[in-house]
């Protein structure tokens, strides 16, 4: 039994990595930003930076990271409590989950409605 729940465990990781990734390409393109702020996209990847899973955390982060360019979206990333799950993704062992972290973050900074 232990091992069933291990593997479906697994499985559902794998199944949040691929969703994940698959919103990060959608997120990379400036016409799907709106749309995906407008279905309520952002809660969710916010969601994805507590997971355990560095590949996760990656992706979750890459989404954000993809749409805190626009500043419309930043503020509502920074509203919805991004700034500490960021800065505590800096902690982290894994560089490339801290290099998608530190560039949202700095995406987030460098345009003057989020200072």
């Amino acid at each position: 039994e232990y091992e069933g729940q291990l593997a479906t465990l697994k499985q559902m990781l794998k199944v949040q990595e691929q969703a994940a990734g698959a919103l990060r390409n959608l997120s990379m393109h400036a016409e799907n930003k709106p749309k995906l702020v407008a279905l309520g996209a952002i809660p969710p990847s916010l969601l994805l930076l507590k997971s355990s899973e560095p590949r996760i955390q990656e992706q979750g982060a890459g989404v954000l990271r993809n749409m805190s360019v626009s500043a419309p979206h930043g503020k509502i990333m920074i509203a919805d409590g991004a700034v500490p799950l960021l800065v505590d993704l800096l902690k982290v062992q894994d560089l490339k989950v801290q290099e998608q972290a530190a560039a949202t973050l700095r995406n987030l900074s460098a345009t003057p409605e989020n200072r």
